[in-house]
């Protein structure tokens, strides 16, 4: 057999789990590749982790690799090894004789439990240079005995062997036979200390001894181990399951010291794996881990982020927008809770600034503004407008729907959306005072419109307040808040929501439910989603898309939209909007939108979930069970992503922190609003020349829809 020259050194990742007797395939298998050179397997052991090592020459380590992934998956990558400082030869007295395989789960857990017992910079290595094989030899009938001496042998006095050896006997030579030499290396700062480890390392071994087949150690050069060498003479014979005892591979599905547990499992990327991307949000748990992110091209297939309360959603989001900024694309952040808008501000890079438009409900003095009605100025057919909005009021004010509500509240938002320069402010005043409403519809050419209004004109003044009264006061809880009046009640400002599908814009919602109240914060996104969407829908007729990304956190608070959200994924991949959604609780949304989510949102981010969630999402990923979803930590996630074109595949990764924050939030606000917002005035008036729309007070002739 020839010697290798050089060896290749290369780290081995079994897959677990995986039986022992796959490990005795491999190294039956093994047998067969006699053009083979010598090669080294390790086992290393260092505080809390296990290692196994292979090293070949580099044509016979190519063959020794397909041969085992041809077994079980296995993952390699280049190392480098540490030196030991002290080293030991490991003999077996009786070659002849089986060893006690069948333990080989205790030998196996015994050994690799010696990595929990290991201090700061100590290790242990097991070295196996492997040499030649041998396949498995005929049985005679008469077996002489293997520790005959030669005077016996001459005089013919050779006691008979007994009927135990022969079985052991047989059973060795039943296997095929490869010549081993085995050492074990110390790395330690004390004798002392390295005399216990040795102990408990031989302990281990004994585990396997029977019938006078015993293993001892003698001191040797430790630079045999440093450098692989190579014996001229290999001392201990081993079988085929016996070498593959003595591999220490954690099989089966029992924990080992030193081995990642198999829950949650660990799903490494394939060889090769590589992705083209700023848009990062982990990394892999490999030796050397890879960065694991949604490129922007794929990010476009939406993605759903599924985990508890601090497991690190937010996180994983922040780090997703950031990239977005970095690489000057537009997005959008609805924020329920205001905490990852600060986040994001805090770390946004300052060549962004200008870029950054805040629209925050709960602030005070400053706002910007959205006028739903502006969509008519950007190709947006006036009725789709007034369609929307009126999804929007019935779904955020069922309780209040009426029986006349909808056909009236339906031709008030038709009516608003054909004439320039109106707002939602409006819509009390058109309902309530007369004077306006005649003035408005000298500029509607609609018959349809004016015959309505024509009727609603001969109602009593209590049967309007009974057909509008109920949603009209939800209305004004909106509109008694300054700000809120602020957002919706300008006409013209100087941000438009058209610029985030034309220019860089990194539009930041807040709408911590705390400060300005749930139903406000759901209006105000319902609003700004529908808008979104029906400019999503405006770019069917433009040849050149720039990717925009709409990042809706806590999503479950926004279910109640005037499209379903189902729908507006199904429809916006391809229209250049991809949408990033997160959630608690997969029970949060409906039936209807979870399969909606399974079917489109093809990047998924999944925390550690409770057992009923768990067990839900195991059905729908078969490589993963309910154990696996429900034990895994914070901060680490099951992730489905690209691996090549169109092809997702599920992985275990951890998340990346957050970067530090390196500048304060308080001066992009005002930058914000000085370049988007307007001061917050009291010249919009809550409701201009009209009576209380819920009949409250003592009513004034003069101001009578009726009189006006």
């Amino acid at each position: 057999m020839k010697r290798p020259t050089h060896l290749s050194w290369q780290s081995m990742d079994w897959t677990r789990p995986f039986d022992f007797e796959t490990v005795c395939n491999f190294t039956t298998q093994l047998n067969g590749y006699s053009r083979r050179q010598p090669f080294i397997w390790e086992i290393h052991l260092t505080p809390e982790k296990v290692s196994h090592l292979i090293g070949a020459d580099s044509i016979d380590l190519r063959f020794l690799k397909e041969m085992m992934t041809s077994h079980n998956a296995v993952r390699f990558e280049k190392t480098k090894r540490a030196k030991v400082t002290s080293a030991y030869n490991i003999t077996l007295s009786k070659n002849h004789y089986a060893l006690k395989t069948k333990e080989v789960g205790n030998l196996v857990r015994s050994f690799l439990s010696q990595a929990g017992t290991l201090k700061r910079n100590e290790e242990i290595v097991l070295q196996l240079v492997i040499g030649k094989s041998s396949s498995p030899k005929p049985i005679l009938k008469d077996l002489g005995h293997p520790d005959a001496t030669f005077w016996q042998k001459v005089t013919g006095n050779i006691p008979p062997l007994s009927s135990d050896s022969k079985a052991l006997i047989r059973e060795k030579l039943h296997h095929s036979q490869f010549q081993i030499c085995l050492r074990l290396g110390i790395r330690t700062d004390n004798k002392a200390r390295e005399i216990q480890l040795l102990k408990s390392i031989l302990a281990s071994l004994r585990i396997l001894e029977r019938a006078g087949a015993k293993f001892s150690a003698k001191p040797t050069s430790c630079e045999k181990i440093n450098h692989g060498h190579l014996p001229w003479h290999f001392q201990t014979i081993l079988s085929s399951i016996e070498l593959a005892s003595l591999f220490l591979l954690p099989a089966g599905d029992a924990q080992y010291a030193g081995v990642s547990s198999l829950s949650p499992k660990t799903i490494l990327p394939p060889i090769g794996f590589s992705q083209n991307t700023k848009r990062l949000f982990g990394y892999s748990f490999e030796k050397s881990p890879k960065f694991i992110g949604i490129p922007t091209r794929e990010g476009l297939s939406h993605t759903w982020l599924l985990g508890g309360t601090g497991s690190g959603k937010s996180t994983a989001m922040l780090n997703l927008i950031l990239a977005d900024a970095r690489e000057n694309r537009s997005a959008v952040v609805i924020d329920p809770k205001a905490t990852l808008v600060s986040d994001i501000l805090e770390r946004l890079p300052k060549e962004r600034d200008k870029d950054v438009v805040i629209l925050d409900p709960s602030q005070t003095g400053q706002s910007i503004s959205i006028n739903p009605f502006d969509l008519v100025k950007f190709g947006v057919p006036a009725e789709l407008v007034a369609d929307m909005l009126l999804g929007v009021f019935q779904e955020i004010f069922e309780d209040s729907w009426g029986i006349y509500t909808q056909d009236i509240l339906s031709h008030s938002f038709h009516t608003l959306a054909k004439v320039d320069g109106l707002t939602l402010i409006d819509l009390p005043k058109l309902l309530t005072n007369k004077a306006f409403r005649h003035d408005l519809l000298k500029t509607i050419s609609d018959p349809f419109l004016l015959d309505f209004w024509q009727g609603y004109d001969t109602l009593s003044d209590s049967a309007r307040q009974t057909m509008t009264s109920p949603v009209l006061n939800k209305f004004r809880s909106v509109l008694l808040r300054p700000a809120l009046r602020a957002i919706l009640g300008e006409s013209s400002g100087k941000f438009s929501l058209k610029e985030i599908f034309d220019k860089p814009r990194l539009l930041l919602v807040p709408l911590n439910k705390g400060l300005i109240g749930a139903e406000n914060a759901k209006f105000i996104g319902a609003i700004l989603l529908g808008c979104l969407y029906q400019l999503t829908l405006l770019r069917a007729k433009e040849t050149v898309r720039k990717p925009v990304f709409i990042y809706i956190d806590e999503v479950a608070d926004y279910l109640k939209l005037p499209v379903p959200l189902e729908d507006a994924l199904s429809m916006s991949r391809s229209l250049g909007v991809g949408y990033i959604l997160a959630n608690q609780f997969s029970k949060q949304l409906p039936k209807q939108l979870r399969e909606s989510i399974y079917a489109n949102c093809h990047n998924q981010i999944i925390f550690g979930l409770s057992m009923n969630e768990a067990k839900e999402l195991a059905g729908l990923v078969p490589e993963l069970s309910a154990e696996d979803f429900y034990k895994l930590p914070p901060f680490q996630v099951y992730t489905k992503v690209p691996i090549v074109k169109n092809t997702f595949k599920w992985l275990s990764a951890k998340t990346m922190p957050a970067p530090p924050a390196f500048r304060k939030k308080d001066e992009i606000y005002g930058e914000s609003f000085k370049r988007y917002g307007s001061s917050l005035t009291e010249d919009i008036p809550l409701e201009t020349d009209k009576k209380p729309i819920s009949g409250i007070g003592r009513k004034k002739k003069e101001v009578s829809d009726e009189t006006n």
